[in-house]
């Protein structure tokens, strides 16, 4: 599991699938606080926006919804990668 980008796009590695998205079909990243797992705790979601309008909730990356003094690993994730889609689109 996983988040990983190449000059290609980025790659998201869930437990069933994998999806991929060139750089030029997302508009951006963002965090979300949502349900996840059978049991629908709440917890940060990495987002995926698509130039269509379309938000990609990647369910299998997120992180505890505490506030804390730092950022969760989503939001650092959400922020590094809309660094680089600002220098790819």
């Amino acid at each position: 599991m996983g988040v990983s980008y190449s000059p290609e796009g980025v790659t998201v590695r869930g437990f069933v699938r994998t999806r991929r998205w060139p750089w030029d079909g997302i508009r951006e990243f963002s965090v979300a606080t949502k349900p996840v797992g059978a049991m629908a705790y709440r917890r940060k979601v990495l987002l995926v926006t698509l130039r269509s309008g379309q938000v990609v909730p990647l369910r299998e990356q997120n992180a505890s919804p505490k506030d804390g003094a730092s950022p969760s690993w989503v939001e650092v994730a959400a922020a590094q990668l809309n660094r680089e889609l600002g220098q790819r689109v």
